[in-house]
């Protein structure tokens, strides 16, 4: 069954939402990363045996530089971070509302199939007596044959209210209005 995405805004904002969320992810890479490679420039500046203060490109080499570096993109990773918070709370109330309009859009097709399965359900159940039936008149009848009984065992007989066949059209009874009577006839 080919689930159906229906036009509804809160699945377009959940989403937008997801990409805006994967953005931010992609942001705090970029900030982890680039703090790795100041911290590696430091680093290495550190063991150079002439300490220098500025490298190659013109960059400060010196300790205040690296924490004041090191300082400004902690703050940045922290604004990402709170930004990723509050996408992540936004995504969640989407989600419920996206959940429902989901849901809503593919409810009949999914009763649709219920109602299939119950009617057979039903109809094989019946049959399960059905054959329960035949092999007893043919027993009261002191026949004995190579008719082998081939009733379909987990489903049960209609006959017993213990059945799966019972419980289970009993469970889409509680669940779904949307059966009637009419879709438990075999």
């Amino acid at each position: 069954m080919k689930i159906k995405l229906p036009a509804d805004p809160a699945i377009a904002d959940y989403d937008a939402r997801q990409a805006e969320r994967m953005q931010v992810l992609r942001q705090i890479g970029e900030v982890s990363r680039r703090k790795e490679e100041a911290r590696e420039r430091f680093l290495a500046a550190q063991t150079d045996q002439s300490r220098a203060l500025l490298d190659a490109s013109g960059r400060d080499l010196s300790q205040a530089a690296f924490h004041k570096s090191q300082r400004e993109l902690d703050e940045s990773e922290v604004d990402l971070r709170m930004q990723l918070s509050t996408v992540e709370a936004e995504i969640e109330k989407l989600s419920r509302a996206r959940n429902k309009a989901i849901t809503a859009a593919n409810r009949a097709a999914y009763v649709d199939t219920l109602r299939r399965r119950a009617r057979a359900l039903v109809e094989v159940a019946k049959l399960n007596d059905a054959g329960r039936a035949f092999h007893d008149g043919m027993r009261d009848l002191g026949v004995s044959g190579s008719l082998r009984p081939m009733a379909v065992g987990p489903v049960g007989n209609w006959s017993d209210n213990q059945s799966v066949a019972q419980f289970h059209v009993a469970e889409l009874r509680e669940n779904f209005f949307e059966l009637t009577d009419e879709d438990f006839e075999g």
